[in-house]
């Protein structure tokens, strides 16, 4: 607590995910009050965003899933995005600033390419 003005102090994002364990998911595809988020930047493209939200149990190194814009039938309508750096406001509590970077998911095939994340892209290229 701060003996000023009575709030809990802010809590600061994690630094070594690595050292809790695996990364865990968390699905904000569906909005509701205390679990929401506003995409505040987009850079690179769609490839790093800023995010303010409400939620607990963030951390850095874990993975966000979006709402995506994708519409298109047999698509995944779900965009996911690594926590680069989380920061908990305080006041509300479980008010937070992110830093992310786009995660798509791979299947089998992408890893057992030797550059997966360009199979991801090949991939996607080859389905519009």
């Amino acid at each position: 607590m701060n003996a000023e003005n009575k709030r809990p102090a802010a809590r600061r994002s994690r630094s070594r995910p690595e050292a809790r364990g695996s990364a865990s998911t968390h699905d904000y595809t569906k909005r509701y009050w205390g679990h929401d988020y506003t995409i505040t930047d987009v850079r690179k493209r769609g490839m790093e965003i800023s995010m303010m939200g409400w939620g607990h149990g963030i951390s850095d190194g874990d993975y966000m899933l979006i709402e995506g814009q994708s519409k298109e039938p047999g698509a995944n309508p779900d965009t996911r995005y690594q926590v680069k750096t989380i920061r908990y406001l305080g006041d509300p509590p479980d008010m937070w600033s992110m830093e992310a970077t786009f995660a798509p998911r791979m299947t089998p095939n992408d890893q057992a390419h030797p550059q997966p994340w360009a199979a991801v892209v090949e991939r996607n290229q080859n389905n519009q």
